[in-house]
């Protein structure tokens, strides 16, 4: 039985005692050209757009036939050129290992991904791909397992583009961690902040994120160049720079994950006056305000 409605549903009834059944669903889409160049992006969504209201009855307490395993995920990659490096930046416990080929040898152009985890998923499964040859034609072909007269292919051109040098700009994210925030807001902003960074230009592009409420901290004492490394120290684990009396702590913390609504009151004036305070004098910069709205302006 299929439901449509707001969430997909699939109800499989009248199955026998320790039985298994599985059900097969293909669907084809493009993977985003993702920046840095030379990257390309596999995203499975939870869904289309946002949704509002609670959730159908039934999806929270679905349950599987393993308790061990809730959700499996292979992907086989093959690229045109050699691939230099695959990344989750949705998931940590994901695994990757080279492709073997029937003769025994390693694929450059070839990898394995596995990801297995005992709950559902919860939010986007997300792979970054780095290889070479994406900024050239390319063209895969496939047969058909089931009939190897029908030949599927794909023929990708690049566009050669001349667009004008990106000016050198910071780009400095104020997210308000006060006690409104505490509950699905603050779930939000994070997924709002990861979605903004890695949207940003790699080239001449410095960032920093500062959080606010009763006092404000910062990720670094001053913004860093917008690079892979740098991107995944700020949403993942970094070196975070906390102001207390007359000097300066550092503490080593997963900072975008690690944000909670525990800052106090919403005291947006000193929070602005900090992040100014503390920008490039020498650059174009440019300020987010990630908040629920309920602040104090002094």
């Amino acid at each position: 039985m299929l439901i449509f409605s707001p969430v997909f549903i699939i109800s499989i009834g009248s199955i026998p005692p320790k039985k298994t059944v599985t059900t097969h669903l293909m669907f084809v889409m493009e993977l985003f050209d993702d920046d840095p160049k030379g990257t390309l992006r596999l995203q499975l969504p939870m869904s289309v757009g946002s949704r509002y209201g609670p959730p159908p009855v039934s999806l929270p307490t679905a349950v599987s036939a393993s308790s061990q395993t809730r959700l499996s995920i292979t992907v086989d990659i093959q690229m045109s050129g050699a691939i230099q490096d695959v990344t989750s930046p949705s998931h940590k416990d994901v695994q990757f290992a080279p492709y073997i080929t029937e003769k025994d040898h390693t694929s450059r152009r070839r990898r394995r991904v596995t990801f297995a985890s005992p709950t559902f998923l919860t939010q986007s499964f997300v792979l970054d791909v780095n290889g070479y040859g994406l900024d050239a034609p390319r063209c895969f072909a496939e047969r058909d397992p089931r009939d190897p007269d029908t030949v599927a292919m794909q023929l990708t051109f690049v566009p050669t583009n001349e667009l004008s040098p990106i000016s050198t700009a910071e780009y400095l994210f104020l997210v308000d961690r006060s006690g409104s925030m505490k509950g699905p807001s603050i779930d939000r902003v994070k997924r709002a902040l990861s979605g903004l960074l890695h949207m940003l230009p790699t080239e001449r592009t410095f960032f920093n994120i500062f959080g606010f409420g009763s006092r404000v901290d910062s990720l670094w004492l001053e913004s860093h160049q917008h690079d892979r490394m740098n991107l995944n120290l700020a949403v993942s684990s970094a070196t975070m720079f906390v102001r207390s009396s007359d000097h300066w702590l550092w503490l080593q913390v997963a900072y975008v994950e690690g944000m909670h609504a525990n800052y106090g009151n919403t005291v947006l004036s000193t929070a602005l006056e900090f992040v100014f305070k503390h920008r490039k004098l020498d650059i174009s910069t440019i300020v987010f305000l990630l908040t629920d709205g309920e602040v104090c302006l002094i």
